[in-house]
């Protein structure tokens, strides 16, 4: 038996010109038209990996949670929370659910096809080491078609990892230096000794603060007042993204809250100090780990060793953490909890220092598949995860699938209100909309917008009929993303940037949204705007629509969008507002209003 391993589409189709061999085939990624016809030409049988069903996916992601779970168990310490691994972050490790997914699958049909040769096309290069290892140990022929030097460059890219420590210092030095300048004055001046804080720890961007020098949190956004109106000693301890300079001086210019950026409580040492602990207590993952039957240990090895090679950023939250509680007295820390590393850092470090701190977190995004995975927490984990005291949640529905798919204890789970969408209007749209404008909402992801962008650019470019406007994460504007799409995003004419900062605005100017994972979509169901959601090439959905069959659509292929588009237009009217009120309906059941009954939750 023959394995190949295609990471060169160049190498891929001199090698099926010439090919004189069968194979059956896993194809993975964006699908080239040329190749397609040549392993058409060829006859090769493709195999699906991701033809399960949903019962076999919901099975395949509670047996992921428990693997991190147990691993959680073993490697118990807060530089396990640190990492990407035990948040289970999709994006942040090699062995996040699709990455194990894939690897399983492929090994999997691999042990089922013993008498057929097996060609895998676009691999993530996450899983070939270990695919590679598995062929070696396993006595089978494997034939690699990469690029030139893609194992020099990648040992590079790993060695950099280390000089990362250094520029990663320098940055934090920056920062220090930039926050003491325009905010230690009004640190020094603001903050009682005597008076016991209740912090609430935001992200802070440049739009936080409006032109009339007013704050918006983005994230909590009518909590401070309401702890402030309830008599609340309140101090805001802001992670800064985008330009951490002009940031800070806009908060130093802001009347009104107690803002500090968590730089501000840092010692010039703290930075390397990290660095030192970081590479001093290298987690080392030995020996086999089975998942479903298969040894899944060079994989994690691999992803926990690549972590610490250039993973520094969140577990510098112990000393924010540490820092804070030297320089302020603490009563009550109200942070985001959706098991993120930093999150769980902050929390071990609170723990440690302050046991007595009441630490309450606020799950502030809708679930989807992959949010779920990320946010249960295993059995085997459940003791000794840091985790808030309490965590409100923003409705029933995302309660009872934190209960269902987590071993949270029933008394940490609180339905509570839906803040970061506490901006949502109420507002009907005017009117069924003909305008033939369709909103394209990217998220945060860089390579998930990209591909969107690429997908959707595809399937439109040609069709003058519709107007893209396209609206952005804050944390990723065009301009960073425009240099590595596949076509030149100024010649599509047909397209523009969103001009406005109000979500609502880019709402009633269109007739329905396109996204790949936005809580927008839950607004757009609440103004009665049809929702089409891209599920390419996925194989664990982001679509935070959990359960929704109303006033949705799902596409997956570039060629159904055109179709997809013109069956909604051409949905007759008494189907198309019978379906926009069950939508409605279930959007009030998933996120709950902004009460004041509701934000007392944060101080009961």
């Amino acid at each position: 038996m023959e394995v190949v391993l295609s990471l060169d589409d160049r190498k891929l189709k001199h090698y099926l010109e010439n090919c004189t061999k069968n194979y059956h085939y896993i194809y993975l990624g964006e699908r080239k038209e040329d190749i397609s016809q040549l392993l058409k030409e060829d006859t090769f049988n493709e195999i699906k990996i991701d033809d399960g069903d949903d019962s076999s996916k919901d099975r395949f992601l509670k047996s992921y949670i428990d693997l991190v779970g147990k691993l959680g168990q073993k490697y118990s310490s807060i530089y396990w929370w640190a990492t990407h691994t035990a948040a289970k972050n999709p994006y942040g490790t090699k062995a996040s659910f699709d990455n194990l997914f894939i690897y399983y699958s492929i090994i999997r049909n691999i042990e089922e096809s013993r008498n057929n040769n097996i060609l895998i096309i676009n691999p993530p290069p996450a899983i070939c080491d270990s695919i590679a290892k598995y062929c070696v140990n396993s006595a089978l022929n494997l034939k690699i078609l990469s690029r030139p030097l893609h194992n020099v460059f990648s040992r590079v890219k790993d060695t950099l990892g280390y000089g990362m420590y250094i520029v990663f210092v320098i940055q934090m030095w920056r920062k220090i230096y930039i926050s003491n300048r325009y905010l230690k004055k009004k640190f020094l001046d603001k903050v009682n000794r005597n008076e016991s804080y209740y912090v609430l720890r935001t992200w802070f961007y440049e739009r936080s603060i409006g032109g009339d020098g007013k704050y918006r949190d983005t994230t909590f956004t009518v909590l401070p007042d309401y702890l402030v109106s309830k008599g609340k000693q309140l101090l805001i301890v802001a992670g800064i993204i985008g330009d951490y300079k002009r940031i800070v001086q806009q908060v130093a210019g802001s009347d009104g809250y107690l803002i500090l950026p968590e730089e501000l409580f840092l010692k010039y040492t703290d930075p390397i100090r990290a660095v030192a602990d970081i590479i001093t207590h290298k987690i080392s993952i030995d020996g086999k780990i089975d998942f479903e039957g298969i040894d899944v240990g060079n994989l994690v090895k691999l992803a926990i060793a690549k972590e610490f090679r250039g993973g520094v950023t969140d577990y510098m939250h112990y000393y924010y953490a540490r820092r804070l509680l030297e320089n302020i007295s603490v009563d009550t820390y109200i942070t985001t909890y959706e098991n993120n590393a930093w999150e769980k850092v902050n929390i071990f470090t609170l723990r440690k220092y302050a046991p007595q701190i009441r630490i309450i977190g606020h799950q502030c995004t809708p679930l989807f598949a992959a949010k779920i995975a990320i946010m249960a927490i295993s059995k085997y984990e459940k003791d000794i995860i840091p985790v808030p005291d309490k965590i409100n949640t923003i409705g029933r529905i995302t309660k009872s699938v934190l209960e269902a798919y987590g071993s949270y204890e029933r008394s940490q789970l609180k339905e509570s209100c839906a803040l970061r969408i506490e901006s949502f209007s109420t507002e009907k749209a005017a009117s069924r909309g003909a305008s033939h404008k369709i909103l394209l909402i990217l998220g945060g992801a860089a390579f998930r917008a990209i591909n969107i962008l690429n997908f959707i650019h595809r399937a439109l470019k040609d069709n003058e009929k519709y107007r893209i406007i396209i609206r952005t994460h804050p944390a990723l504007p065009l301009e960073k993303l425009k240099h590595s799409l596949d076509f030149d995003i100024s010649s599509w004419k047909n397209s523009s940037a969103s001009s406005t900062i109000s979500v609502v605005k880019d709402l009633q100017e269109v007739d329905m949204i396109i996204h790949e994972g936005s809580t927008i979509a839950l607004e757009a169901l609440r103004m009665g705007i049809p929702v089409i959601y891209i599920a390419s090439n996925e194989i664990i959905s982001f679509d935070p629509l959990l359960g929704c069959d109303h006033l949705k659509w799902v596409v997956d292929k570039e060629e159904e969008l055109v179709r997809t588009i013109e069956a909604i237009y051409e949905l007759p009217d008494d189907a198309f507002y019978q379906q926009q009120s069950k939508a409605k309906q279930y959007v009030s059941d998933y996120i709950y209003e902004v009460t004041d009954e509701r934000l007392n939750d944060y101080i009961s």
